[in-house]
């Protein structure tokens, strides 16, 4: 068995809901990565930097 602690971990205070209200809490985790594609530094014509995107690879919703 591997065990895989995690290495993210934060606390949160919702605010609170009027009576029968049902809220929702929403998770999403993204993803940075360096693409192929460049674009000119501005003042810097000369010189290009590497675009990075982002991609979402979890999302979870959660009643509350």
């Amino acid at each position: 068995m591997v065990f895989d602690p995690p290495f993210w971990r934060a606390t949160a205070t919702l605010p609170a809901l009027p009576r029968g209200r049902v809220g929702r809490l929403m998770l999403r985790e993204f993803e940075r990565y360096y693409t192929d594609r460049t674009v000119p530094v501005a003042g810097a014509p000369a010189r290009r930097r590497i675009v990075v995107e982002e991609r979402l690879v979890y999302a979870e919703v959660f009643a509350v």
